[in-house]
């Protein structure tokens, strides 16, 4: 139950963001050409998530890299 409710808090953000936006995308494209079809608007979804995922990786990464470069700061002080 505590690891479902982790992957909801980490992934709820981007997949509510990829949601609203899948639905702005389609609603435009829909509109734009009169009529109702399948498009790549339809991708706005995964491509959201993907972009979340890696920003947040790479947000992590900075992360690790200045808690390690603090240790050493401090190890090398001593």
């Amino acid at each position: 139950m505590k690891r479902a409710m982790r992957w909801v808090l980490k992934n709820g953000i981007p997949i509510a963001l990829g949601i609203v936006a899948t639905v702005a995308a389609v609603n435009y494209a829909n509109e734009w050409r009169g009529y109702t079809a399948y498009g790549s608007e339809w991708l706005v979804f995964p491509v959201t998530i993907f972009i979340c995922r890696k920003a947040i990786d790479f947000l992590m990464q900075i992360r690790r890299r200045q808690t390690e470069n603090v240790c050493r700061l401090h190890d090398v002080s001593m």
